[in-house]
C-alpha cells in the first residue's frame, strides 16, 4: 500500500496580519485617515470678570450676640463669644469686625447656618481678653 496518496497535506499557518490570496494587507487603521484643517480655537466670548461686590464693613458684619443658657456657659468656660453674623461674611472679616468693634484679639472663629437661614460665629477670644468683659455679663 502507498501511504503516500492517503496523506492529507496540513492546512497553512495564518498569522493575524495574514492575508488571502490576490488581497493586500493594510498594516494598520490609522494609515488611511486623511489629514484634514483644523483651525484654531476663538472664544466665543471674552473673558472679564464682572465688578466685586463691595465688601461689608464691620457694623454689616455683627448682627447681634446670642445669649441663652447655653452660650453663656461658653463665654465663662471656652472665652467665647457667639454671634449672629451676615450670611456673606467669611471667617476673616468676622475676625476683623470683632477685633475692630470690641477692641479685642481673637484667637479662632467657626461659623455655621442654621436651620433657619442665619449664620451663627463662635468666636474664640485670646487668654489676656476676657468675653463675659466684652458682653458685660
Amino acid at each position: 500500500m502507498n501511504l503516500a496518496r492517503n496523506v492529507v497535506k496540513a492546512w497553512p499557518v495564518r498569522t493575524p496580519f495574514a492575508a488571502k490570496p490576490g488581497s493586500s494587507i493594510q498594516p494598520s487603521v490609522t494609515s488611511c485617515q486623511i489629514s484634514t484643517l483644523r483651525h484654531a480655537r476663538s472664544a466665543s466670548q471674552f473673558r472679564i470678570s464682572a465688578q466685586h461686590a463691595p465688601r461689608l464693613g464691620p457694623h454689616e458684619v455683627l448682627k447681634y450676640p446670642v445669649l441663652t443658657e447655653a452660650t453663656v456657659r461658653d463665654v465663662e468656660r471656652q472665652n467665647m463669644l457667639v454671634i449672629i453674623v451676615d450670611v456673606r461674611a467669611d471667617k476673616g472679616e468676622i475676625k476683623a469686625a470683632v477685633q475692630d468693634i470690641f477692641g479685642v484679639k481673637v484667637k479662632k472663629v467657626n461659623t455655621l447656618i442654621r436651620s433657619d437661614g442665619k449664620k451663627k460665629a463662635f468666636v474664640q477670644l485670646t487668654q489676656g481678653y476676657n468675653a463675659a468683659d466684652v458682653l458685660h455679663l
